[in-house]
């Protein structure tokens, strides 16, 4: 008998401490190299570790125990701490290299090797115009990386916590090209927790990593993950108690409930550097014709948007950076409602044309999400007003329409960024060349490239600032994309779950959650 009550009072206090979230859509990759969409990414952050990681904002050391800097800025030596993958092999300086130089190759499907740029010939070798064992990525041995940088980059730490920085497991991957695709503890991954089960479009469960090099700070012991691609649906598990968190851009709340919820002070709101943007296809009519892309953006209401729509107080975007990217600091640089001088624009930009308005057939692409389809037909009511044309919305799920967009086979259509390191280059370098997987408005100009060109070489914080902010200014002029609002984030979270915190680039850290006991 005292067995038993001991055997009970142990499995009492050992209960299961279990995260319950949702995706409102299935996860496309689990590989941190190929990774682009904010789904993928919150499972392979979980799955995984860099040599940093941020935490509510913080850059802290994770894989790496420490590093140096030369003095010029331009060379980085890491040293790794005993770190194992999930299987129980020794993680190595070796395997960073490999992974960090497949992304910049060039025939390998990545879609952010810019973000490796900044070193020494990556760029060169993402173009294919130099062999990739040239780009200075170097494991001195199995505990120590060098990495060489083209100049000073005052954000490569940052970038470093990045999941493209992720390392791979080479022992893996050079054997199994399919090593990404399994939906079990097959996965070989390195981070806080490891995955267990993959039901494709319907759930997933992630249990703690036993082999972590951090594992006696984490508290939760298993992480299950709905997926949900309903808003209200979401909602309505939340309130019955099924989901502990609710309300990231991995799982939106519903538009119609914000009122109510605020009112009840639910809600928790964290200003981050996130924008939804309207997107033009400037190698499509009409909107080659750069007032055409002007005239649509002065006829949206952003002020009545972020009243009566998203209902956050979001900041209405008066500049293309979100403002909490730039200390706060805000400037008015796209033109709001003006709608005479919309239809001014409108006619000019038909007559360079040589076109009418009864020759414009558009098309509006948006995902499937409730979010997206409120906002669509609010801005479709704005334009079919404004220019008297027939707009048609068109909505697919969200690998769809991402897939759409990066090979530039659409009209016009909404699409949202969420930076992966804080500055505003991550921002402005997607535009930089039409062949960034991530200029969906297949757009460039000379003038800007040069003013990029010129900041990546600023070693003055004052002048690169003022050097952004003029690449910027072209940007707005020219209007290959306009934003929208900038975000804030608004969370409903179960008061068990302490410390689900939210940083300004949209990160939260879910190995520091902690869940409270019932009692």
């Amino acid at each position: 008998m005292m067995f038993f009550l001991q055997s009970c009072q142990k499995n009492s206090s050992t209960k299961n401490k279990q995260l319950k979230i949702s995706f409102y859509s299935d996860p496309q990759t689990a590989d941190p190299r190929k990774s682009g969409d904010l789904i993928s990414s919150t499972l392979i952050i979980m799955l995984n570790n860099g040599l940093t990681l941020k935490e509510n904002g913080q850059l802290k050391l994770a894989i790496a125990k420490s590093y140096e800097i030369s003095e010029d800025g331009k060379e980085y030596t890491f040293h790794l701490r005993d770190c194992y993958w999930s299987d129980g092999v020794k993680i190595t300086a070796y395997d960073f290299e490999k992974s960090w130089k497949k992304v910049i190759d060039p025939n390998f499907p990545s879609l952010c090797p810019q973000l490796f740029y900044p070193i020494k010939n990556a760029e060169k070798a993402a173009k294919g115009e130099v062999d990739a064992n040239e780009v200075d990525i170097h494991a001195l041995d199995a505990k120590t990386l060098k990495v060489i940088l083209e100049n000073p980059t005052p954000y490569f730490l940052s970038l470093t916590s990045s999941l493209v920085y992720y390392p791979t497991p080479s022992h893996i991957v050079e054997k199994d090209p399919n090593w990404a695709t399994y939906k079990n503890k097959k996965l070989v991954t390195n981070g806080p927790f490891i995955l267990s089960k993959w039901d494709s479009n319907r759930s997933i469960l992630l249990e703690k990593n036993p082999m972590y090099w951090n594992k006696q700070n984490i508290k939760l012991d298993s992480i299950h993950i709905s997926i949900i691609n309903d808003e209200n649906t979401a909602l309505q598990m939340f309130q019955l108690g099924k989901l502990d968190l609710l309300g990231t851009a991995i799982s939106p709340l519903p538009i119609d409930s914000i009122p109510t919820l605020k009112n009840q002070k639910a809600l928790k709101s964290y200003e981050i550097a996130g924008s939804t943007f309207c997107t033009f296809n400037t190698t499509k009519f009409p909107f080659n014709n750069k007032k055409i892309r002007q005239a649509f953006s002065m006829t949206i209401k952003r002020e009545d948007i972020v009243n009566e729509i998203t209902q956050l107080n979001e900041p209405a975007a008066s500049r293309i950076f979100p403002p909490v990217l730039m200390n706060g600091k805000n400037r008015q640089i796209i033109e709001s409602y003006n709608l005479q001088k919309a239809k001014q624009l409108f006619e000019e930009g038909l007559n360079e044309l040589n076109a009418k308005a009864k020759d414009i057939k558009l098309t509006f692409s948006i995902t499937s999400s409730n979010s997206e389809k409120k906002l669509a037909e609010t801005l479709q009511e704005h334009w079919q007003k404004a220019f008297n044309i027939k707009i048609n919305i068109e909505k697919s799920d969200s690998k769809t329409m991402l897939e759409r967009f990066h090979k530039h086979d659409y009209q016009f259509g909404l699409r949202i960024w969420l930076v992966q390191y804080f500055d505003a280059m991550n921002i402005l370098e997607r535009f930089k060349y039409k062949n960034h997987p991530k200029n969906f408005p297949n757009w460039e100009n000379q003038n800007y490239i040069e003013l990029l060109d010129k900041a990546i070489c600023s070693n003055d914080i004052y002048l690169r600032e003022k050097i952004l902010e003029k690449a910027e200014d072209i940007l707005a002029d020219e209007m290959p994309i306009t934003p929208i609002y900038h975000w804030k984030y608004a969370t409903l979270v179960n008061p068990r779950i302490k410390n689900a915190n939210i940083g300004p680039i949209g990160d939260l850290a879910f190995e520091r959650i902690i869940i409270e006991d019932e009692n």
